[in-house]
């Protein structure tokens, strides 16, 4: 297993590969190692949903930062 952390602003549900992850922030949260789809669908402000592909390392936190309001999305493999 891997870990995941996800922030948006603002606010979004998450789910990974299609199933519900949480709301908000999402702190080091347990994933199987391997490729999944991350989908992000703000909370407010009128912002599209945004899928981002994350790879999960064994024993790792990839961390996902997501600023819909200036269009920013990253991924921060791994730590």
């Amino acid at each position: 297993m891997g870990m995941l952390s996800v922030r948006s602003e603002p606010w979004a549900r998450v789910e990974l590969d299609g199933l519900p992850l949480g709301e908000g922030i999402i702190a080091a949260r347990p994933v199987p190692v391997g490729r999944h789809v991350l989908r992000l669908i703000p909370g407010e402000g009128g912002h599209a949903p945004r899928s981002l592909e994350v790879v999960i390392t064994a024993g790792r936190v990839t961390k996902v930062f997501a600023d819909f309001r200036n269009a920013r999305f990253r991924i921060r493999p791994g730590e």
